[in-house]
């Protein structure tokens, strides 16, 4: 009777370490998983495209894409972004032909970033370039909404 005594803790311990492990690997699945897709832009693709095109000169553009991402996402494809917010979140709209100001000639491609918000007192920001007909950087920014077109 001792015996059966002694096994029974040593199965119940058993039981919860591998109970255990268990619980812990569903709760890091589950928060990988909303930590993925648990946000919802305050703003539509749409929207945040509209918004840009309502500084644009009103013709018609060969190409516009926009894409959601933080801050700190622009600031690592585009070094002159460094100093965005790392954790807001912002849309970046890249539109092919003249857009935008240029202190060194008429710009061939624009980028307005709009941030994350239905009240914003801002306006985008806007940058413009001379050289392609493309933003070079914005095809390897991630979009966070993928999934969401």
């Amino acid at each position: 009777m001792a015996d059966d005594h002694l096994t029974l803790p040593s199965i119940a311990v058993r039981h919860w370490i591998g109970g255990s492990v268990g619980v812990v690997i569903l709760i890091a699945f589950l928060a990988l998983v909303v930590g993925q897709h648990g946000f919802r832009p305050h703003l539509t693709r749409e929207q945040a495209i509209a918004t840009a095109l309502k500084y644009g000169s009103g013709q018609a553009y060969p190409r516009v894409e926009a894409k959601y991402m933080r801050g700190s996402d622009l600031a690592k494809g585009n070094d002159s972004w460094a100093g965005a917010d790392p954790q807001e979140f912002v849309w970046v709209v890249a539109i092919s032909g003249h857009y935008g100001i240029s202190p060194l000639g008429t710009t061939t491609w624009g980028i307005a970033v709009v941030r994350d918000e239905f009240w914003s007192a801002t306006s985008p920001v806007f940058e413009g370039g001379i050289e392609g007909n493309w933003p070079p950087f914005f095809d390897d920014l991630p979009d966070l909404t993928q999934d969401q077109k």
